[in-house]
């Protein structure tokens, strides 16, 4: 046994006899400490590996478990323990029963199939499959109701409805159908749910709010004696008049919370106050009224919140929710039908899902009293790990098969995937009743080996107020955590960044709208202001930064892979803070560097090709009809099919791709048949020209006819989108060979990962979202993003849900078609709300937990100087967890993060030419074209290919192999020669010195320093183009996208708008006056460049002109090879 286990450790691995649930704190070895535990049962007890079950939530997660103790047996053997047993039980590891539980369930059925009324060669369906068979499923139970006219089902419809769509009902009954499945009694919890709708449980909802809003109105007791204090100390006219306001908010206070029921709490809560005394600003009382109306604000409003959930009429209003009934025993009956339809076409493909593994299992021991005695003999000592996520069914399967030797880990405030059917609250209800000594042994590990003391401190600052019983079921404050000793005393730091903004004025336009000054104007986000922060943190970790290294054992650097940027999720405001760090070269890397395939556009243009190589592949098919492609709706593929089904029974088990035939042969939806007719043309002109064409030109080529570049551009985060999708289609090339499209998906295929990340090798900044960060620790942790709201969108809904409480639905008036919320409505979202936040909280810990030596805490609003254990109930955001004395504060204003320049040079060109023409944009994606020569024009075209064009027109030869391959060569020297040029200083003419520094920042790669002739550099910054411009401002690899109409472009009679984009080299801005340089590599003469390149400079003229309203007074050519 480890010798260095503390005592609660040794505990957990030497007590026996008994089932044990240790809650293990961040960083605290409860791995180490299950792997301890099965050693010493196969050393002191005996025990076999054959006998022992560990079961965990991830293949990653039970393949490190047998890993760690495939080692720690060595290290047995390596002390002579025991040889010759110890080398039988490394030979049985790999087959020994330490797996997902999923894995578990599957094996057991496997084994006992034939009493588990299962098929023998069943499989376990892929996500999309299973996914396929659900919405079948929802719509064959949801056509059927609609053809019976079922009377309960239309009345639940006419609620729901939307848009005469009905997908918020759908919605609805497959959450319902999900969270049921995690219940051990499926059946029970349905029917608890249908009788949700009682007066018992309406007179219950009362009780709890009136108990939630005296809670909630308790907190401000506190306060009014250190105001009187303050009143006395001032002693004047003006505080003895705040002083007597006090009292009178005091009185109201104490009616209400002495109220017995909430019609009288209500009106208590609407008597009116006298006016709130005002206080001259230069008076010394002025602050402390200040204070006093700060505070009296905050209990208006609780107040406010008390009036609106109280009704007016309590009988109306109770008579309003009762008439619900039918609406809640109808969604429990939808969903008892759909589970039926699901349950028979999974069998029917022979396949199931995880949920059924889990209720088959249960199913099996259950009703099989034999199966169970078999299984609770075979395995003696029962191991669950990451018990936090366990669910009602795992839970009911566990205590089945174990009796007294079931060993339970993990850490409650860690659980943070209740969206997956997780139940945290089996953890805590079992932890209380274990502490009490009721049914086990419940052990608290509390000694942190992971996290330095200063991170420590704030970590348990902020969750020993946060993690109460009353809040989260935890009293984190009685088993805080403890150093581990790992760093010596006082190490690390932690920070609280806030980034505090003036209020800001919105001022009329004054005269003609300009688009360079709405430009200057534009609002910068709190994203933006994070960005810039967390580039400032980073680069001080760098520059500056120390860390303890514990495999080195010394003090070191720190190094872009020690720091991770940790935010909410791993879209949006991450996306952008990725784009910031970029931007300024810092080396990123996100997420686990998630691949591109799991984008939506990747997956549409793979099913794309996949369609061009076989028509009647139906996932493919059905994939790209319902795309901007194919420009048809889920309803429209079910009407494809339910138009198969009824023109024949038999066409039932007939392939998609057979019904959209028939459909476009003989259906009676003229729009539909005629999307269908020219879909299936186009496709066949496709697979024609694919023949001879290669993947990435046919990708391309569908692009542009349909637009789709330009749909993916307009929406969020187009730009990163876009870019993804040219990623995609530059692996169509292998070693300078273009793919055809066969070979293209040969490649994908045997391609497991392709990230569009930014990354330069391994010591780049990780950034990833909470939920992927649990399990992890860095050195250096930024979080950021404690702005952002919680998702509050069950707040809108017309029907809610909670898994102790059942279904509230808002009371429909039929004749008079409007909706009104009842108390019950209120109260269950007062009870969302509060799981929202336990939720959040939880997630935050994960969050602050991942950090060894230094925190960074990020936020661009105020926080609270101070909270008290009843704030985290009213938290809507992140910061609302955190006050200032949780960690040292580091405040910034705005002009602090951008030098007081009012906008970034980086953004400026880039927001006025997109933003500028967003509008165009979406004219262009909806215009009808008049004139046939219309038609055959490209939405969106290139600059560069442009001017390729007019040269091609104007010179046709033939280029042989050999040449290509060269200038393939040439172009990747012609780009580093760019880069450099982007990334290097003009005024600096040291290029050895500027080369390495590029090269040890990882700015540039080592081939591309080696491409570089120092010679053609040096000459290049000596040109005197450079010294000309100084006292401009410089705009380097400028992105752009515009609008020309087609005269301006190819000289076509047509007026028509075409989009078009490029990058000028080098933009140089002195008051309304500009300057254009393009960098060539080549060796023809200047005039040669000057003519061939004549199109592509004057569109770069005409673009800035256009969108800037600058005056080109220049267009260059800088040639490096002259």
């Amino acid at each position: 046994m480890d010798n260095n286990l503390t005592p609660k450790q040794r505990q957990a691995v030497v007590e026996k006899g008994k089932n044990i649930l240790v809650s293990a704190s961040a960083g605290s070895g409860k791995t180490h400490v299950m792997i301890e535990r099965i050693i010493n049962l196969i050393i002191s007890e005996g025990v076999e590996v054959e006998n022992v079950l560990a079961v965990t939530y991830t293949k990653l997660a039970a393949s490190e478990m047998k890993q760690k103790l495939i080692k720690a047996v060595i290290k047995q053997i390596s002390l002579g323990v025991d040889e010759a047993r110890m080398k039988k039980t490394l030979a049985e590891i790999p087959s020994a029963d330490i797996s997902t539980f999923h894995s578990f369930c599957l094996n057991l059925l496997r084994t006992y199939f034939y009493s588990a009324q299962i098929e023998p060669d069943f499989s376990v369906g892929d996500e999309s499959q299973i996914k396929e068979l659900s919405t079948q499923a929802i719509n064959v139970v949801f056509n059927s109701l609609y053809e019976s006219e079922d009377e309960d089902f239309l009345f639940v419809t006419r609620i729901f409805r939307s848009s005469r769509r009905d997908d918020a009902l759908k919605e609805f009954v497959l959450k319902l159908y999900e969270t049921s499945s995690s219940e051990a009694d499926r059946d029970g919890f349905l029917l608890k749910c249908a009788n949700s709708v009682s007066e018992k449980n309406y007179i219950s909802y009362e009780k709890f709010l009136l108990k939630t809003v005296k809670e909630n109105l308790s907190a401000f007791l506190d306060k009014f004696d250190e105001f009187k204090i303050q009143c006395a100390y001032f002693n004047s006219p003006a505080s003895k008049k705040l002083e007597t306001f006090l009292n009178g908010l005091f009185v109201k206070l104490t009616n209400c919370l002495d109220a017995t029921d909430l019609q009288r709490l209500k009106i208590s809560a609407s008597l009116k106050l006298d006016t709130f005394p005002t206080v001259k600003e230069g008076a010394s009382e002025y602050l402390l009224r200040c204070e006093i109306d700060d505070f009296r604000k905050k209990l208006a409003k609780v107040f406010e919140k008390a009036i609106k959930i109280i009704p007016e009429n309590r009988q109306l209003d109770l008579e309003n929710f009762l008439k619900t009934d039918k609406t809640v025993r109808c969604l429990c009956r939808l969903c008892g039908l759909y589970g039926e339809k699901f349950s028979q076409l999974k069998r029917a493909e022979g396949v199931v899902d995880f949920a059924d593994l889990e209720r088959l299992t249960y199913n099996l021991l259950t009703h099989n009293e034999e199966i169970l005695w078999e299984v609770k003999n075979k395995y003696t000592h029962i191991f669950a790990d990451e018990y936090q996520d366990v669910n009602g069914v795992q839970e009911a399967i566990l205590n089945l098969i174990s009796s007294d030797n079931l060993f339970m880990v993990g850490d409650v405030k860690q659980s943070i995937y209740a969206f997956r059917g997780c139940n945290p609250d089996i953890f805590a209800k079992k932890y209380d009743r274990y502490e009490r000594g009721d049914g086990g042994v419940a052990i608290s590990l509390d000694r942190n080996f992971r996290s330095s003391d200063k991170v420590l401190r704030a970590v348990n600052n902020v969750f020993s107020r946060v993690f109460t019983k009353e809040f989260s079921g935890v009293d984190y404050a009685k088993n805080k955590m403890e150093r581990g000793g790992l760093f010596e005393e006082d190490y690390g730091e932690s920070f609280l960044h806030l980034i505090l903004k003036e209020k800001e004025e919105n001022q009329p336009i004054d005269g003609l709208y300009d688009l360079v000054e709405h430009a200057k104007s534009v609002k910068k986000t709190d994203t933006f202001y994070e960005g810039e922060l967390i580039k400032r943190i980073i680069e001080e970790q760098i520059s500056n930064g120390k860390i303890y290294d514990l495999k080195q054992k010394k003090y070191r650097k720190v190094k872009y892979g020690d720091i991770a940027v940790i935010l909410r999720n791993s879209t949006g405001f991450s996306n952008e803070v990725v784009n910031s760090l970029t931007s300024s070269f810092i080396p990123v890397k996100c997420e686990s560097g998630k691949s591109i395939f799991e984008y939506p556009e990747i997956k549409l243009l793979i099913n794309v090709l996949k369609l061009i190589t076989f028509y009647a592949d139906d996932a493919p098919l059905a994939s790209v009809l319902k795309s901007a492609i194919g420009g048809l709706l889920d309803e429209d593929l079910a009407k494809i099919r339910t138009f198969a089904i009824g023109e024949n029974s038999s066409y039932n088990k007939k392939s998609f791709a057979f019904c959209v035939d028939l459909y476009a042969e003989k259906g009676n939806d003229n729009f539909i048949r005629q999307k269908l007719i020219e879909f299936k043309e186009y496709f066949n002109k496709i697979r024609l020209l694919a023949e001879f064409t290669g993947a990435g030109e046919i990708l391309s080529k569908i692009i542009r006819d349909t637009g789709l570049d330009v749909a993916f551009a307009v929406t969020k985060l187009g730009e990163t989108r876009v870019k993804r999708i040219e990623r995609f289609i530059a692996e169509s090339q292998s070693n300078g060979k273009i793919l055809s499209i066969s070979e293209f998906l040969t490649k994908l295929e045997n391609t497991k990962n392709l990230t569009s990340a930014s990354a330069s090798g391994e010591d780049a900044v990780t950034v990833m979202s909470m939920h992927a960060s649990k399990g992890l620790e860095f050195p250096v942790v930024i979080v950021a993003g404690l702005h952002k709201q919680f998702n509050d969108e069950d707040d809108d809904k017309k029907v809610l849900f909670s898994r102790e409480d059942g279904i509230s639905v808002c009371y429909f008036d039929e004749q008079k078609k409007t909706y009104s919320q009842s108390l019950a409505t209120l109260y269950f979202k007062e009870v969302a709300k509060r799981q929202r936040a336990k939720e959040e909280a939880r997630i935050l810990y994960v969050a602050l937990t991942r950090a060894q030596s230094n925190l960074h805490v990020v936020c661009s609003t105020d926080v609270e100087d101070e909270l008290t254990s009843q704030s985290a109930f009213f938290a809507t955001h992140f910061k609302d967890f955190i006050s200032k004395k949780d960690m040292p504060v580091k405040i910034y204003s705005t002009e602090d993060l951008t030098g007081g320049k009012e906008i970034e040079q980086s953004q400026k060109s880039y927001e006025v030419f997109f933003d500028g023409i967003t509008k165009k944009i979406v004219e262009n994606l909806s215009f009808k074209y008049p004139y046939e020569i219309d038609t055959a024009l490209p939405v969106k075209d290139a600059v560069s290919s442009i001017s390729a064009r007019e040269n091609t027109v104007r010179e046709k030869k033939f280029i042989p192999s050999s040449e290509i391959l060269e200038s393939i060569d040439k172009a990747k020297v012609g780009t580093t020669y760019h880069k450099f040029l982007e990334l290097c200083n003009f005024d600096d003419k040291n290029v050895d010195n500027q080369l390495i520094g590029l090269l040890s920042t990882g700015k540039i790669t080592e081939e591309e320093y080696n491409l570089l002739d120092k010679e053609v550099l040096k000459k290049a910054l000596l040109n005197p183009i450079f010294d000309q411009l100084k006292g401009y401002e410089l705009y380097k690899e400028q992105q752009f996208i515009t609008s020309f109409t087609a005269r301006e472009l190819y000289g076509k009679d047509s007026d028509a708008e075409i989009l078009v984009q490029g990058v000028i080299d080098l933009l140089a801005v002195k008051g309304d006056e500009a300057v254009i340089v393009d960098y060539k590599v080549s060796g023809h003469s200047l005039e040669t460049l000057e003519k061939e390149y004549a199109k592509q400079l004057e569109l770069y003229k005409k673009a800035v002109e256009k969108c800037l309203n600058l005056r080109v007074t220049k267009t260059l050519i800088v040639n490096l090879n002259a």
